[in-house]
């Protein structure tokens, strides 16, 4: 049975940073806060078969916290309060990431992985997957016949609502995109827009 991955992850952010590109003379880099990943299998109905989930505290190159932005807890639901009750340490986290990750090819909409490298450089972490082994959903979903404009305009979250398909998770948890990814590509399968060698 081929296995894939699907992944999502959430970073460090304020308002308007996407826009500067963390440019901003208050902005920190796009660090990683979350990362949700599901192995699912290489079928028409992608069974999900194992899924890891977790939470960080982003530092500084320096080693020093670096507090969330309300834009942040808002967005993501994600606080600084439920960081301590979740996050693990940063070289824990990526061990964890790089055992399930393995050799597997892994699947995010717009390239988590260059964000997770940013992670990676700047807190002297192995890379959790090999980059060769990413891949965008937006190139699937162009295949599929997704318009390039609602590709833009919509996040990973959003793409389960955009296509009417049930989705009753929060956009912005790693987790619940994870789960917004995947029933859209499982909608687009069954459909016949895609097939399972337009995953390789």
């Amino acid at each position: 049975m081929n296995t894939i991955i699907i992944y999502d992850a959430e970073y460090w952010s304020d308002e308007g940073c996407l826009k500067r590109n963390w440019q901003g003379p208050n902005d920190k880099p796009p660090y990683l806060i979350q990362l949700s990943a599901t192995k699912v299998a290489l079928e028409p109905n992608l069974k999900e078969l194992e899924t890891l989930s977790v939470y960080v505290s982003p530092i500084d190159v320096n080693g020093n916290p670096i507090r969330l932005t309300k834009y942040f807890e808002k967005l993501t639901h994600i606080t600084e309060s439920k960081l301590k009750q979740n996050a693990i340490p940063i070289p824990d986290a990526f061990k964890q990431m790089k055992a399930f990750f393995g050799n597997l090819l892994c699947f995010s909409y717009g390239g988590d992985e260059t964000k997770i490298k940013i992670s990676a450089t700047d807190w002297q972490q192995p890379m959790p997957m090999a980059e060769a082994n990413c891949r965008d959903v937006k190139n699937i979903l162009r295949q599929g016949g997704m318009r390039e404009e609602d590709i833009k305009s919509n996040s990973s979250g959003m793409l389960a609502q955009f296509h009417n398909l049930p989705f009753t998770g929060h956009v912005h948890d790693a987790s619940d995109d994870v789960q917004s990814i995947i029933t859209t590509l499982r909608h687009y399968l069954k459909e016949g827009k895609l097939t399972l060698n337009d995953f390789n």
